[in-house]
Parts: C-alpha cells; sequence; structure tokens
C-alpha cells in the first residue's frame, strides 16, 4: 500500500467514528426523552450531535479532496418503538392543545406532562404540505424537528409526531422516519381527528 493509500485508509476510518459518535449522541438524545422525559438534555445532545455531523463532512472533504461541498452525513436515528409500558405515554386533548403523559422507565419514576398548542401543530401540518408539494413522502423526525426551530420547540414536535401516530395518521417505516398512513385524510383535518379523542388516552407508543 503506497502511502496516499494509506492515508486515505486513515481518513475513511475517521469519517466512520465520527459518524458513529454523532450516531451515539442522537440516541442518548432520545433515550433521555423516553425514560426520563428531560428534554433539556436531550436539546443539548442534539446539539452536540450536529457539532459531530459537521466535523463528519469536514473529515468526509478531506478524503475527497474537496474542502468546500460537505457531503451528507448519515442518517438521524431514532429509539424504536417499545410496548414494554402499554400504559405510556398517552395522550389527552382538550380546548386548544394536546397533551402527552408519560414515565421514566426506572422503578419509581415519577410520571411527566408536557404540552402542545394547536398552533405547533399547525406548523407541523404546513411544514408536512410543504414537504408534499416537494414530492417527498417521508420525512425524518430530526429533519422536521430542525425545520420548525425555533418556533415550535422540539418536544413539542417529538409529542405531535407520537400523538399522530398513536392515531393512525402517520406510521413509522423505518427507524426516524414517518410517512403517512393515509393519504386520503387531509392535514387540515388532523386537528379535528386528535381531538375527537377528547377525555380518552390513547397509547402512543415511544416519541
Amino acid at each position: 500500500m503506497n502511502r496516499v493509500e494509506s492515508r486515505q485508509g486513515v481518513v475513511a476510518l475517521l469519517v466512520v467514528s465520527v459518524n458513529e459518535l454523532e450516531q451515539e449522541f442522537q440516541q442518548a438524545a432520545f433515550d433521555v426523552v423516553r425514560e426520563a422525559g428531560d428534554y433539556d438534555l436531550s436539546e443539548s445532545l442534539l446539539a452536540v450531535a450536529r457539532d459531530m455531523r459537521a466535523v463528519g463532512r469536514r473529515v468526509e472533504g478531506l478524503m475527497s479532496g474537496d474542502r468546500a461541498r460537505p457531503q451528507q452525513s448519515s442518517p438521524v436515528r431514532q429509539p424504536m418503538q417499545r410496548s414494554s409500558r402499554a400504559k405510556y405515554p398517552r395522550f389527552e386533548v382538550s380546548d386548544d392543545r394536546i397533551m402527552k403523559i408519560g414515565k421514566g422507565k426506572k422503578r419509581g419514576a415519577e410520571e411527566y406532562r408536557h404540552e402542545a398548542p394547536v398552533e405547533s401543530l399547525g406548523s407541523l401540518t404546513a411544514w408536512l404540505d410543504g414537504a408534499i408539494a416537494s414530492g417527498a413522502y417521508e420525512w425524518n423526525a430530526q429533519e422536521v424537528v430542525e425545520a420548525l426551530a425555533p418556533d415550535v420547540p422540539s418536544y413539542q414536535t417529538y409529542l405531535l409526531l407520537a400523538a399522530l401516530r398513536s392515531v393512525g395518521l402517520l406510521t413509522l417505516v423505518r427507524r426516524g422516519t414517518y410517512e403517512r398512513a393515509d393519504k386520503s385524510v387531509p392535514t387540515s383535518q388532523y386537528w379535528d381527528i386528535l381531538k375527537a379523542e377528547y377525555g380518552q388516552c390513547v397509547d402512543g407508543g415511544a416519541s
């Protein structure tokens, strides 16, 4: 192996290492939301993951010899749905907001509650309409979070995605990636469908 190939091999290993580290931070961010409802820590971990993504692109530029053009990093990961806690999370809709009620995995963990107003759902459905109009039929959760920020906090985006999934409007096609489950239902009806569950608790799966 000549010196150039050796250097390229080293850079290739660095790319893999950085991408794996990014994935680990993303997984940790989703884990702390699912297990403890700690959205502040999740935000911080996702910020580090984004930094890792930027580093990965710079390293890929070194390998390709193009330092100016970033390349796409590995897709964002989201925890798989788990059915071990059928009772949580659940959702309640009243007036102009939807509430998610969750509980950590650890024994003795306290119940927590988070809310999202109907205006946040409007922002989400507007984004979905735009994505559909542009020909996109699948969306990565982190892509949606970044598109709606800072107007819609990330915890509200995750809450809404999980709620829409719980009533069969969205489906998880693979880890972290959603699509519309029933394309015949316009997004303008999403709030009415959620509101029809008023006073009921809906098993929503992991957000």
